[in-house]
């Protein structure tokens, strides 16, 4: 496969730049890091293919993670490549990607690959290509094509023409040498990537001009965009025809960068646009979206977007050998934005829902559009017309049949508005819109009711058992084949997702006698659902298009892959069946992808008079019925709650409310199943208008229908807009009235102020009046409410049936009010404001009383709504009420006539047609009656919600806690739990009880859709090690110095003692805490433990500075009989117990280090031949998995401070936890787990730094090489070889030996830095490693110095350890509670944990010379005891061994990135070991060249000079896995 020699060479696409500034580069080899960002590639060649991503640079190869069973993997992965080269040849090597199908059956293959120069973005700007798409072509060709078999269509004909596609990938590359900095290569998907002029290929790939061909015919319902001001003047005046269509539309396609519009048609909402546009592209494209965006023409200012609507390239074609290219329609494309309303003034969330960034919350228009795609060549014009020929062929695809969507309305609740009344409306497109004054109106809509509190927080609508019954009856086009094969899909997609969930529930909880039998059959009803037959397409009623025809081969085709994948599944192993699964899941969705629904979605808004609230929108197919279970939608006909989303909220956390409604669509032929499957129901239909009224006089008490407030017809619909006399109505065809006009008030009107509530205050203000001056006096109106209006006063105020006085009158001193609780103000109405001072010019003054009252027995309510039931207000936009006060200026009263089917049978939907004018200027008017649906059957259930715990919480104030409660919300009724203060992982551990929840509908029905809980809770023990505090920030500009740790979890809570300075010793005094705590068994229910931080400060100020939450308790759970088998086993009390000495007749005295060099051994022994080894690691010593990161005694736990993503690092927890269930037969003082700890005091220490080499190290210098050398730090304490350093090297010989003493924890971090020595500037950081010293000082894996393989007594590979092997041995054998180790004589071996080791278990290099004369051993080893003892230990025990650790450089303004390897290792010392001294350090100083004068005598003088030179220039080696360090 060729490089890539330049970008681009088609048409119009832009050269890349040449090889530029390369001259300037050195001849010397230089270091380069290369970064590369694998963001996602798209289009990927063939089907069901689990996509990895290889990268390979000069034979450096990585690999990304395998993605399963998508083309358009999502990777965002990052690598890096260092080399030292000579810039000339590097930058001509080659960077290759490979894009590879990972399967479990076969070996990986190849699906495309890309190959380039590194020069190639290196002579970008920055050196870096950021978010540019590769080209994937056949790395196999000479000259590579892009592939991919697929048929054009031009119009309605296939043509054999075929091109070939593999796919493309995005990527970022960045070539980094000395000095530069790398730009931010963040990931992201944006459409501004996705244009043509950001494609990379290969030189010798060739890409086929295209041409996508969209043809725009017309558009239909589009909104008002302009505010018509003019239009309403005309009509004022009378002058002239108001007849603008108040749009001016015209239509935007854009895709990969290419955009063409259509023209401009003025004042038309129903424009026919009639044009061809066409959009040049190379094929195949990286672009997956073709964007549509309806436009108005502005004359002034820019123009404004109606709305918008994307088309998936993905959705519309395939690729392969079945594939097809892209194609689409004759169809229509539905368009959805903000509210249909005109708004002057648009804010940020209507703008971004008219761009389609956010989902549309309404209908707003579709259009009429057909693609179809030609490869060749370029478009020769942007647009043509479309001739009637043309435009005429679309008509059969115009067609349209009645639908009816019906909903029944069960409930409302968690509505947080109660200012005016409310209702609900249901629409499908413009259809249902009551707005919209031009479409046939249907009883769309609830009738406006007035919210009632629930006794809680919320409000719902009290529809008081007659439940709303809406319908919408619609013309649309009969695309129910389509959509029936997407909810065939579905139903597959819910199948698979129930078996994936039973099956990882299985998994989870370990049944895995069950598992077998769930497997076998999730995989044959998986099987049984593919071999169903797709919905039948109608002939007659549907009218199909190309991609139709497509799509259903591609779906049969997908559905019989997958059974055939099925019968040839391995089932034995769970795992991979679940793997396999997922990948279905991610092809079935992929295939319920249905571009071309001509039906809009289904809109429930919850709307105050003409004012929208919130909406829910809900997707057309997945309400549709069907004949065919299958095919039909999953909420069709089913009670489902909605959650209604307020639309100006850009965060949509927030609710809009809450819906309990059953939606259907369908055919009218089939809307007599919705009512059979429902025979409990029965249908009241009411004919409906509202009297109105309003006083003509303000004081007057007069009530008439004429006045100034008179702005409804005296009757009306209940938004006043249409005049609906009584006399004027006629029954609707298939109808007739039943019974006369009846008075029928809303039931909304008749709750009173306290209804719902359970705590009440009664309120009364006294007024008094005075002259500028003089003497204050009770008013006329001595007693009025909050409005002025006369009210009762508070003596005379008397108590309801079932309350109860919580205290006595008092003046509300909360408000700005002066210390009698008067407020005052210059004139009676108060409107400039009242004021708590006291003024000369005072006129006026009040106080508010106020008395609480709370329930204490429930009554039944009694009817308060007045005979004659007029409800009142003060304006008719306001909200009515049953009780007339003096400040109400209108009223109105709801008049009703019952509606009864004329004949048997289904009845249409009732419109009724009403005349109104006088004379000649007599019309007709269209208005529909309330519907209500009663059900034979409504029961009374009881809800029980047993609230447990919360995880993981949002924090709500600047400490980063939060002080959290529960609310549950059901049906008409709300409650909430207790508070819990400040804490992020609440334990409520409530029982709400929602009593008398009224359903409709059959008890099996209820009863089924119950899901049932059971949690069994045992009493846990929770032990915590409170070990320290570690690098605490500062908070609010001070110090912590006195902290303490609250621990909550369960609900329980205990707080460790204070500490008594960080400063001085950050460890606790007493670290032991235990404490009791209900826990579920199920360890995966366990709630999270939570971490508070106080700090203890002057004056009583207890600021929480630091929080945490340890989510995943079930690693540090024990089960309770190995807990109590290692506490009987320990013979350690506590943390100040002293180890026990050895029984006297298994110990014998150590010797020192001299004594033990003495033995066995003659002074003039001769070096061996061979070295020791020492173990390289690929990594650091932390990071080795058999040691855990040496968290068995001490883990870490980051502190933060802050909210959410704001949330700052705080500081560090040292210390563990262990948890594990009681029963009844524990001792009353349960034994200690977490013991054999050193003490809490200060410990001093000398840390050995042997600093072996560097390797790869980032070039600081304008040569780029760097002069490093190393600075070593503990505490305050440094060390440094800056007299030393290693000139112009990046892979630096160090051979450097630091000595650091500190203070653990005090000093805890060992700091190990490598610089640039600098002769004329400062010296720069290469990077630097940080070593935590007491993990390694405290676990139990003995990481304070290396066990070597053999035990020397002298030389190269002396014993550097202060203790012993024997000691070791025995200490460990404390530690973990094992018996011994006892010593034998005959045969010499010991005993250890009840198990023998004797010394022919450890080859012949372990036996004394008598055994194995043919054995030379070193003369440097010691005794057998220690040897004996050094082996057992590497054994029997998981100890650190003798090791060089690989550690990464890191640099603070490079965070993430390596800057290099430091080969090192560290041995720690205790300042003081029963007074020995610390043996001597290893000499490894890089072994220098010495001028040597050889003198030629005879052939045994110059062996025994070599043999001297051997001797003296004795190092160790670093074998294998390592490596020498000459």
């Amino acid at each position: 496969m060729p490089d890539v020699g330049m970008e681009g060479t088609a048409e119009g696409m832009p050269a890349m730049l040449q090889q530029r500034n390369r001259d300037r580069l050195s001849n010397v080899k230089t270091s380069f890091q290369v970064r590369v960002r694998v963001v996602e590639g798209r289009q990927l060649l063939g089907a069901n293919m689990n996509p990895v991503c290889r990268v390979t640079l000069d034979g450096q190869t990585r690999q990304t993670r395998v993605h399963k069973g998508t083309t358009s993997p999502w990777f965002d992965e990052i690598f890096f490549f260092q080399a030292e080269e000579i810039p000339s040849t590097f930058l001509e090597k080659f960077l290759e990607f490979k894009v590879c199908n990972s399967s479990g059956i076969r070996s990986s293959t190849t699906i495309g690959a890309f190959k380039c120069e590194v020069g190639m973005a290196y002579d970008q700007q920055d050196h870096t290509i950021l978010n540019r798409w590769l080209v994937l072509a056949d790395p196999d060709e000479a000259t590579p094509t892009v592939q991919g078999r697929s048929p054009v269509v031009t119009g309605f004909t296939f043509h054999s023409y075929y091109v070939d596609d593999f796919g493309y990938l995005k990527v970022s590359v960045a070539v980094l040498g000395p000095g530069d900095m790398c730009p931010d290569m963040t990931a992201n998907q944006s459409d501004q990537d996705d244009v043509e002029a950001n494609l990379l290929w290969s030189a010798g790939v060739h890409l086929q001009p295209a041409t996508f061909v969209l043809s725009v015919y017309c558009a239909q319902n589009l909104p008002q965009m302009d505010a018509g001001t003019m239009q309403t003047l005309k009509q004022v005046l009378g002058v002239g025809t108001p007849s603008k269509e108040l749009v001016d539309p015209y239509l935007v396609a854009s895709y990969a960068g290419k955009e063409v519009q259509t023209k401009i048609l003025y004042t038309n909402e129903n424009p026919e646009f009639r044009q061809n546009l066409y959009m040049g592209f190379l094929f195949p494209s990286m672009c997956n979206v073709i964007k549509i965006v309806v436009k108005d023409w502005d004359r002034v200012g820019e123009d404004d977007i109606i709305g918008t609507a994307t088309i998936p390239v993905s959705a519309i074609s395939a690729p392969g050998e079945d594939g097809y290219l892209p194609t689409f329609g004759p169809a229509w494309v539905n368009i959805y934005g903000t509210r249909r309303e005109w708004e002057l003034l648009e804010g940020d969330a209507s703008k971004k829902m008219n761009k389609g960034q956010d989902e549309g919350c309404a209908y707003r228009g579709r259009v009429l559009l057909a693609l179809h795609t030609q490869v060749g060549s370029y478009p020769a014009a942007p647009t043509t017309a479309i001739d009637n020929t043309d435009y005429n062929k679309v008509r059969r695809f115009r067609g349209t049949r009645k639908f009816v969507v019906q909903c029944h309305l069960s409930g409302a609740w968690l509505l947080e508005s109660a200012e005016n009344p409310v209702e609900l409306e249901v629409s499908l497109g413009n259809f249902g819109n009551k707005l919209e004054n031009k479409m046939i109106p249907s009883p769309s809509s609830t009738h406006p009711a007035n919210p009632v509190f629930d006794g809680c927080k919320y409000y719902f609508l009290p529809w008081s058992g007659v439940e709303p019954f809406v319908t919408v009856h619609c013309d649309f086009e009969d695309v129910t084949h389509r959509l029936h094969s997407v909810n065939h899909i579905i139903s597959i997609i819910n199948l698979v997702k129930k078996d994936l969930d039973n099956l990882r529930s299985l998994l989870r909880g370990n049944g895995h006698k069950k598992i077998e039998d769930t497997v076998s059959g999730a995989i044959s009803r998986l099987k049984e659902a593919c071999s169903l037959e797709l919905p039948e397409v109608n002939a007659v009623r549907h009218s199909e298009t190309s991609l139709d025809i497509h799509l259903r081969g591609r779906r049969r085709r997908e559905l019989d892959d997958m059974k055939k994948a099925m019968n040839m599944l391995d089932i034995s192993d769970p795992q991979h069946v679940i793997e396999e699964l997922e990948s279905v899941l991610g092809r079935l969705e992929n295939l319920s992808v249905e571009s071309q629904t001509s039906i809009p979605d289904v809109f429930l808004w919850l709307m105050s008079g003409t004012r929208r609230l919130a909406y829910v929108r809900i997707p057309a197919h997945s309400v549709l019925f069907a004949h065919e279970p299958t095919a039909q939608g999953m909420l069709c006909g089913k009670f489902n709650t909605y959650a209604l989303t307020n639309p100006d909220d850009e965060s949509r956390w927030g609710l809009g409310g809450v819906v309990r409604a059953s939606v259907w669509l369908g055919r009218e032929e089939d809307l007599r199943t919705w009512w059979d499957c429902r025979p409990d129901l029965q249908l009241t239909v009411y004919a409906e208008t509202y009297e109105n009224q309003v006083v003509p006089v303000p004081g007057s008490g007069k009530w008439s229908d004429s006045g100034l407030l008179m702005t409804r017809p005296k009757f009306s619909d209940a938004d006043g807009l249409l005049n609906l006399p009584r006399e004027d109505f006629s029954a609707p065809e298939g109808w007739g009235f039943q019974g006369d006009w009846f008075v029928d008030p809303d039931p909304s009107v008749m709750f009173a102020a306290d209804a719902g509530r359970q705590l009440f205050t009664e309120e009364v203000f006294e007024q008094q009046l005075r002259l500028p001056g003089g003497t204050w006096v009770p008013a006329p109106n001595s007693w009025t409410d909050a409005r002025n209006d006369p009210a009762t006063s508070k003596d005379e105020i008397s108590l309801p049936e079932g309350w109860a006085w919580r205290d006595v009158w008092s003046y509300d001193l909360q408000r700005a009010v002066d210390g009698e609780g008067w407020e005052f103000t210059v004139e009676s109405g108060g409107l400039v404001g009242w004021s708590p001072q006291e003024k000369i010019y005072h006129t006026k003054r009040r106080r508010r009383w106020i008395r609480e009252r709370h329930l204490v027995q429930k009554v039944e309510k009694k009817e308060t709504m007045p005979v004659d039931g007029w409800e009142y207000a003060p304006l008719f936009r306001l909200q009515f009420h049953a009780i007339e006060r003096k400040i109400d200026m209108v009223r109105r009263r709801r008049w009703r006539r019952r509606l009864v089917p004329a004949q048997t049978g289904l009845p249409p939907t009732p419109r009724l047609s009403i005349m109104t004018g006088k004379g000649d200027e007599k019309f007709s008017q269209l208005t529909c009656p309330r519907m209500y649906l009663l059900s034979a059957e409504r029961h009374k259930y009881q809800l029980r919600a047993h609230i447990y715990q919360a995880r993981d919480l949002i924090p709500g104030d600047k400490t980063g806690l939060a002080d959290p409660y529960a609310v549950v919300s059901f049906c008409n009724g709300t409650q909430q739990t207790e508070k819990q203060m400040k804490t992020l992982c609440p334990t409520w551990d409530q029982t709400l009880i929602f009593d008398d929840v009224p359903l409709s509908g059959r008890v099996d029905d209820a009863a089924s859709q119950a899901p049932k809980v059971v949690v069994e809770v045992f009493d846990w023990d929770a032990r915590i090690l409170c070990w320290g505090m570690r690098n605490m920030a500062t908070y609010e500009l001070q110090s912590v110095t006195r902290p303490s740790i609250e621990f909550e979890c369960g609900g329980e809570r205990i707080i460790s003692p204070t500490m008594k300075n960080l400063r001085i010793n950050p460890n606790f005094e007493k670290p032991h805490l235990v404490f009791d705590v209900e826990l579920p068994k199920e360890t995966l229910y366990m709630p999270p433990l939570t971490l508070r931080v106080v700090d203890h400060r002057a004056f009583g100020s207890k600021p929480v500075v630091a929080t945490a939450v340890v989510t995943d308790l079930q690693r540090y759970t024990v089960e309770p009989k190995a807990a109590r088998d290692s506490l009987a086993q320990t013979s350690l009390s506590g943390l100040d117990s002293k180890p026990p000495m050895d029984k006297e007749s298994h110990h014998r005295p150590t010797p020192s280090h001299a004594q033990a060099s003495r033995e066995e051994f003659p002074s003039d022994a001769q070096f061996p031949d061979r070295y020791e080894k020492l173990e390289v690691l690929k990594g650091t010593l932390e990071e080795e998995g058999k040691f855990t990161g040496f968290k068995d005694m001490i883990d870490t736990v980051t502190l933060y401070r802050g909210r959410g993503d704001k949330a700052q690092l705080a500081g560090e927890f040292k210390g563990t936890f262990r948890v594990y269930p009681l029963s009844s037969d524990e001792p009353e003082e349960p034994p200690l787990v977490l013991a054999g700890y050193p003490t809490s005091d200060l410990q001093e220490v000398v840390a050995r730094v042997y600093v072996v080499m560097g390797q790869d190290l980032a070039p600081k210098d304008a040569g780029c090489s760097s002069d490093p050398y190393v600075v070593v730090k503990l505490g305050k304490n440094t060390k440094s070889s800056k007299d030393d350093y290693r000139p112009n090297t990046l892979n630096p010989i160090f051979g450097h030996v630091f000595e650091v003493a500190g203070t653990l924890p005090l000093h805890k971090d060992l700091t190990v830095q490598v610089w640039d020595h600098d002769m004329i500037s400062s010296d720069d950081l290469i990077g630097e490693t940080v070593i935590d010293l007491e993990n390694r000082y405290l676990t139990r894996h003995r990481a304070t110095i290396g066990l070597p393989r053999q035990y020397h007594v002298s030389g190269s590979n002396m014993w550097r350890d202060v203790e012993l092997p024997s000691e070791i041995l025995a200490k460990v054998a404390r530690e973990k509670n094992l018996e011994g180790p006892l010593w034998h004589q005959q045969p010499f071996s010991l005993t250890l944990g009840g198990i023998t080791y004797a010394l022919s278990e450890f080859g012949r290099n372990i036996l004394p010379p008598t055994e194995h004369p043919d054995v030379v051993l070193p003369s440097t080893v010691g005794n057998l005891r220690e040897r004996l003892a050094l082996h057992v230990l590497h054994k029997a025990v998981s100890l650190v061994p003798e090791h060089v650790e690989n550690r990464a450089l890191m640099h603070p303004s490079h965070p993430g990135i390596p800057q290099g390897q430091l080969k090192l290792w560290v041995d720690l010392f205790p300042s003081s070991v029963s007074g020995q001294t610390l043996p001597p350090p290893v000499d490894i100083t890089p072994r220098k060249p010495h001028k040597i004068n050889l003198l030629k005598r005879d052939r045994r003088d110059t062996r025994r000079h070599r043999l001297k030179l051997r001797k003296d220039n004795y190092r160790r080696d670093f074998k294998k896995n390592s490596f020498p360090i000459e």
